[in-house]
């Protein structure tokens, strides 16, 4: 497991970071990680989930989680909901605490690895 290189502040930010990518590798052993300057890219072939630092300042303390999934979820812990191609949504989330990485959290992430499963290109 390499050391991300992204911009994370503070002891929350890190903690919420390390509970994701521990769930995703412990979970998901044949999911690759791919550590930018701006984000974390977990991939199954295909990258299906994402980490970044919070977008406002506001926010410290907080992750924000990037999930695809072929559907759109109505849910209000979806801040945003891109369509970056034609099969797949992109839901922006913003984790503020531990506890908000709940079971729904691990489902959508559970969906999103099973959309790239391990014959896709």
């Amino acid at each position: 497991m390499s050391l991300p290189v992204m911009p994370l502040k503070g002891e929350a930010e890190w903690a919420l970071y390390h509970l994701i990518e521990q769930h995703i590798l412990t979970a998901y052993p044949d999911v690759t990680v791919r550590h930018t300057k701006t984000q974390t890219a977990f991939a199954r072939k295909v990258q299906f989930c994402w980490v970044t630092p919070p977008l406002r300042r506001a926010d410290a303390g907080s992750v924000m989680l990037y999930i695809a999934l072929p559907f759109h979820l109505e849910s209000p812990r979806v801040l945003r909901t891109g369509y970056p191609s034609h099969d797949r949504y992109m839901h922006h989330i913003l984790l503020r605490s531990a506890a908000e990485f709940d079971a729904e959290i691990t489902g959508w992430i559970e969906a999103a690895w099973a959309l790239v499963g391990p014959g896709r290109r």
